[in-house]
């Protein structure tokens, strides 16, 4: 699981995959040591998002380009 999570998979993924709540993975996860990520976009994605509102995109176009909370694709 801890091998999984470092490699990019994320809490939710591993719990459905495992059929384990989210918090019960995170919960494994901090026992082993291992730095839980935070759910969010980074500064690059952030940037991107802004772009593509500032032009005309709206917030509700952008949110749902967004295949995960890590990812973000500009759609035309």
């Amino acid at each position: 699981m801890t091998a999984s999570y470092n490699a990019g998979v994320t809490v939710k993924e591993l719990g459905e995959k495992y059929g384990i709540h989210r918090g019960s993975i995170s919960k494994h996860l901090r026992r082993r040591g291992t730095p839980i990520r935070k759910v969010g976009l980074d500064a690059k994605q952030i940037e991107e998002a802004a772009r593509i509102y500032a032009e005309g995109k709206s917030v509700e176009t952008i949110g749902r380009g967004m295949v995960s909370a890590r990812t973000l694709f500009a759609s035309g």
